[in-house]
């Protein structure tokens, strides 16, 4: 072997030894800031962060809206917890898991997306139907 491609092999080498110890170091550095959090099962110890649907939405949700989620949290066995109002007079409000808030809500907007679309479907239908 000439010592150009010594030279070049070396190269290679050092090349990959430095993304080798680099992603290393990152899984490591991973590691250590999960476990920070985490205990020996690899469950969180932070608990979930809990918001009222006029915070999740950032405007009121409106009593129909606010049944649903509701009747959804009972049917999932999600915890909700009475958020207690400093004013006299004020009801208290439900404060629900942020995380399944947006599970939720995402959901929701799909099935609010498949009836218009069936709608439509539906209305396209009726015209063809109407106009044979």
């Amino acid at each position: 072997m000439n010592p150009e491609e010594q030279e070049q092999r070396n190269l290679l080498r050092t090349m990959l030894d430095s993304d080798a110890k680099y992603w290393t170091d990152q899984i490591d550095d991973f590691t250590i800031r999960t476990t920070e959090t985490r205990n020996d099962s690899g469950w969180t110890n932070e608990e979930p962060k809990f918001v009222s649907l006029y915070e999740f939405l950032g405007r009121g949700a409106g009593k129909e809206i606010g049944q649903e989620v509701y009747n959804a949290s009972v049917e999932q066995g999600v915890k909700s917890k009475k958020k207690i109002r400093r004013v006299k007079g004020a009801e208290g409000e439900r404060v629900y898991p942020e995380a399944w808030l947006e599970m939720w809500f995402r959901d929701y907007d799909a099935r609010l997306s498949m009836e218009v679309y069936n709608k439509e479907r539906a209305k396209a239908a009726l015209k063809k139907i109407k106009a044979k």
